[in-house]
């Protein structure tokens, strides 16, 4: 990658993940217009191609992502809990039920934490926490942009072409 090439890159990276940082839920609500824009664009250039069918679909899809984008993000937070809920609780019972339970205690004990993360992060999102799981899964992608952005620009500063 050319100097010039590397640095537009990791400044464009940089603001990438402030953006990311600074906006939050704001960014989801975003993404959730996109892609209910990109639908009915999709729909209408089906519906164009004479794939009246699809080209409906996709719009009634699209309508439903914008009307109901948060909700289904949160019934998605639910069922993702229910399961890790489900998880969490099996694998617990198969370790309290599990013999030899001294001869690996540090495997063991690492396995009942799992167990216990497992259930708590589904009270978490069974409870209302899935905008709150992408809330920092966002903060966490934008640190991580920044960072790479900073490394970037820094890479692009001392390369010699």
């Amino acid at each position: 990658m050319k100097k010039t090439t590397g640095f537009i890159s990791g400044i464009m990276t940089l603001i990438l993940g402030i953006l990311f940082v600074i906006l939050q839920d704001r960014l989801v609500s975003i993404a959730i217009g996109v892609v209910g824009v990109a639908l009915i664009i999709m729909g209408i250039i089906d519906m164009i191609k004479a794939r009246y069918i699809m080209g409906l679909l996709k719009i009634i899809l699209a309508v439903a992502v914008l009307v109901f984008g948060w909700f289904i993000i949160k019934v998605w937070g639910i069922i993702i809990g229910v399961f890790l809920l489900l998880y969490g609780v099996f694998t617990l019972i198969r370790r309290i039920k599990a013999p030899n339970k001294t001869k690996r205690i540090v495997a063991t004990v690492i396995g009942f934490i799992e167990s216990v993360l497992c259930i708590i992060g589904a009270i978490f999102l069974i409870s209302g926490g899935m905008g709150e799981v992408i809330s920092w899964a966002i903060i966490v992608a934008g640190v991580i942009f920044i960072i790479e952005g900073i490394l970037a620009i820094i890479g692009a500063l001392v390369a010699r072409r």
